[in-house]
């Protein structure tokens, strides 16, 4: 007698011989195409106070950019709230700050 497969797939995870490269980032920027969703994540280096008529400037380097397709976009959409409101039932809500 066979013995039943699980229906879940099983996932094996490789790690580069470089390891994962762990990027920080405070700026979110998306662009996208039919076909696929890039998002750029940053990092706010500098800001430039306004003088008279100029305006405040934020100076962004950005750090790394994550093309995927819509399905993949589509499951990070749908991870994303869990994580937060896992996160959020242990250390209360997060509040967006405000920028002067």
């Amino acid at each position: 007698m066979k013995a039943k497969q699980s229906a879940e797939p099983k996932y094996e995870f490789i790690q580069p011989r470089d390891g994962i490269h762990n990027i920080y980032a405070n700026h979110v920027n998306a662009m996208w195409t039919a076909h696929d969703v890039r998002i750029t994540f940053g990092e706010l280096v500098k800001l430039t106070e306004s003088v008279s008529k100029s305006p405040r400037v934020f100076t962004v380097e950005d750090r790394v950019a994550v093309t995927m397709a819509w399905t993949e976009a589509k499951l990070m959409n749908n991870m994303l709230p869990e994580i937060l409101a896992s996160f959020e039932s242990k250390n209360g809500e997060i509040k967006l700050p405000v920028v002067p």
